[in-house]
């Protein structure tokens, strides 16, 4: 079929016929992929797997992309690599204006063939010039009865160490330590 289908109702087809060739536009007359779907109103893209079970995809003004879950989990399937391609500003910025108690950020592991590895590992190599770099930085202000910046706990082994300092000095209430 050439040109344009409009239809007020359903349009259905069976077996495997093939109504559609190029690209297939909802809400726009000159899509630029295979599907692409334009409105204001949210949900633009609703996946379903039954009446009450299904993810949303909308997209804003700002061009930002909200991904909702009635189920509440979001998983990225095994072995996946995301790459954040961004030369200034933040690369990964996550934000809970909003967290009551729990946690804002949750990252666990309930394996029990788990031998080595780490859960966790933040790492920055090459030249990136001059100037002063941070692998793990942890800021909290507040006016709660206690903050802490950060906690580490280890237990349940032979051996247990909350914190090891491979390499360089350790300043405890000073910013440039020489021991």
């Amino acid at each position: 079929v050439g040109g344009h289908i409009t239809a007020s109702g359903n349009i259905s087809a069976s077996g495997t016929q093939h109504i559609f060739g190029g690209n297939v536009g909802i809400g726009v007359e000159d899509p630029d992929s295979r599907l692409e779907i334009m409105d204001t109103s949210t949900p633009q893209l609703k996946l379903s797997y039954d009446g009450s079970n299904f993810a949303t995809f909308d997209v804003d003004s700002g061009g930002d992309l909200t991904i909702g879950a009635s189920g509440q989990d979001i998983t990225i399937a095994e072995r996946t690599d995301i790459n954040f391609d961004v030369t200034t500003g933040d690369t990964l910025d996550v934000t809970s204006n909003n967290i009551t108690t729990g946690r804002a950020v949750d990252v666990s592991s309930t394996s029990t063939g788990w031998t080595t590895g780490k859960l966790i590992s933040a790492r920055a190599s090459g030249n990136a010039g001059t100037g002063t770099k941070t692998g793990f930085y942890a800021d909290l202000t507040g006016t709660a009865d206690v903050n802490r910046a950060a906690y580490f706990s280890a237990v349940g082994a032979t051996a247990n160490y909350g914190l090891i300092v491979e390499n360089g000095n350790v300043g405890i209430g000073n910013t440039n330590p020489t021991k």
